[in-house]
């Protein structure tokens, strides 16, 4: 990850949790909890597709959208101070299309740029 230090997978954090039943909900995978932090975004729906790196970056682009609506619009999420959408659905997107990093990576980026319900700005 680029941008944020590592969150832990953790059952008691809502960026993990969100991020998890979000891609769950997705059909992005179907793995419970416990093990889905370690799934590689090569493992993902959107990227065993098939196609080109433009088409699996297109499909990435459509996740991106899908995770930010559902952390937003669907789960009361805010960004977090110093961040905007762009940087936000960057930062997703930079998880995204690197084949090596894993669910766990993804909910860290997502921590780094949304203030899920519940949290303070000062949590991890």
């Amino acid at each position: 990850m680029s941008d944020s230090a590592s969150t832990n997978w953790d059952k008691n954090n809502r960026a993990c949790k969100t991020t998890w039943l979000t891609l769950l909900l997705l059909d992005q995978h179907q793995s419970a909890f416990p093990q889905a932090g370690a799934i590689k975004m090569e493992q993902l729906t959107f990227w065993s597709g098939g196609g080109s790196a433009d088409f699996r970056a297109a499909r990435a682009e459509s996740l991106v959208n899908q995770l930010d609506n559902n952390f937003r619009l669907v789960r009361g999420a805010k960004f977090e101070q110093g961040t905007d959408e762009n940087a936000a659905k960057d930062a997703l997107r930079g998880v995204l299309l690197d084949s090596e990093l894993t669910v766990a990576d993804l909910a860290s980026a997502a921590n780094a740029h949304y203030l899920f319900l519940g949290e303070t700005s000062d949590e991890i």
